[in-house]
């Protein structure tokens, strides 16, 4: 019996160190806190809503937001997502991973986001002309990640260069 106590609390010694750093580290959202909302607003944008963009143009957006439940030690991000032609709600961009999106350090703020979009006028599924959102996601899984918030929609025409 004693030993079969030993073993048993030796194993939970091990587990709950073990989970604690998992989850101080992670930058993944805790599933069982509640879930985090946030409210997103443009403040400006460069260019100007209905201008034309060109595979040179940055999109530079200075974005107010405040996330409701925020968890310290999970990942979030702002990043522009733009309209798919492949179906309806459907967008895309062209970030090989999350992490090159703009971080979000705080519960709330504002924040500058500078984006190039040479990439998105490159690719065949760009609806066109462009529509596009900032979102305001947080890390879920190792790959994956969850809307929490996004701006209202700006729309671009597509001009040669």
């Amino acid at each position: 019996m004693a030993s079969k106590l030993r073993s048993m609390l030796s194993r939970a010694a091990l587990t709950v160190p073990v989970a604690a750093v998992l989850s101080c580290t992670s930058g993944v959202v805790n599933p069982a806190a509640a879930e985090a909302v946030a409210r997103v607003e443009l403040l400006s944008i460069s260019p100007v809503t209905e201008a034309t963009v060109t595979r040179d143009t940055v999109l530079v957006a200075d974005i107010k937001y405040s996330i409701q439940n925020y968890q310290q030690g999970v990942d979030y991000y702002i990043a522009p997502l733009f309209a798919s032609n492949r179906g309806s709600g459907q967008t895309f961009n062209e970030l090989d991973r999350i992490a090159q999106a703009t971080r979000v350090t705080a519960p709330e703020g504002t924040i500058r986001v500078r984006y190039g979009i040479a990439r998105e006028l490159q690719s065949t599924q760009l609806e066109r002309p462009i529509r596009v959102w900032f979102y305001l996601m947080e890390r879920t899984g190792a790959h994956t990640t969850r809307v929490i918030g996004k701006t209202e929609q700006l729309h671009y025409n597509v001009g040669g260069g």
